[in-house]
């Protein structure tokens, strides 16, 4: 949401979900009226994704945080939070999770490296913390010349229309895994420092985590 009213255009997407149609008008669209199309390619097993991306938008978010958020939408959808859950269930779901990360990023980074494809790595975090810097960066990447003058509406509607309201935490009490989060977030410190190293990749401000 925040890309499409930065640019001022239609951010599309490989899916078709009504749910989100509301809040993002170019839900399922996959034209070049699309200033971005999203995808979670190869993350989900079925997708077919065939768009012909000339340059990929890849965001980063603190592996446990992304986890967490990602296991809260298989519980609720988009905006409710679950309010209890099974260790047994977190920690199975957790290990194969920190799996699937680890081979996702894997594969968007061989992507641009193999097929000589521009790569900007937008830090979640970069979003919460540095809005304006991060989005700024964000649109000269993608090569709008007018998204400055959408800066100040995106960071008064920051939000959205997809935000959890805040509860009881019901994950404050389960195993956080420090040792394995440590260790993708390791890998995908190499993976960002071999990018920008070499000059294939550009970043929205921070450098690793």
């Amino acid at each position: 949401m925040q890309l499409a009213d930065n640019v001022g255009f239609y951010t599309g997407a490989i899916y078709r979900d009504p749910s989100l149609k509301a809040g993002f008008p170019g839900e399922g669209k996959r034209s070049r009226d699309c200033i971005a199309i999203k995808t979670h390619w190869p993350w989900y097993k079925g997708d077919i994704d065939n768009v012909p991306y000339e340059r990929v938008v890849l965001i980063l978010r603190e592996p446990l945080a992304a986890i967490t958020a990602e296991f809260k939408r298989h519980s609720g959808g988009h905006t409710a939070q679950p309010k209890k859950v099974d260790p047994k269930v977190w920690r199975n779901y957790v290990e194969e999770q920190l799996l699937r990360n680890l081979k996702f990023h894997q594969f968007w980074f061989s992507l641009a490296e193999t097929r000589k494809q521009d790569l900007f790595i937008l830090f979640y975090e970069d979003l919460k913390l540095t809005p304006r810097r991060a989005l700024s960066n964000l649109g000269h990447f993608l090569g709008t010349t007018d998204y400055s003058r959408h800066l100040d509406c995106v960071l008064k509607n920051s939000e959205g229309s997809y935000h959890r309201k805040a509860t009881v935490d019901p994950f404050k009490d389960l195993d956080s895994f420090p040792l394995r989060i440590a260790g993708l977030k390791f890998h995908l410190n190499q993976m960002v420092n071999n990018c920008t190293s070499q000059g294939r990749c550009v970043t929205s401000g921070t450098t690793h985590y």
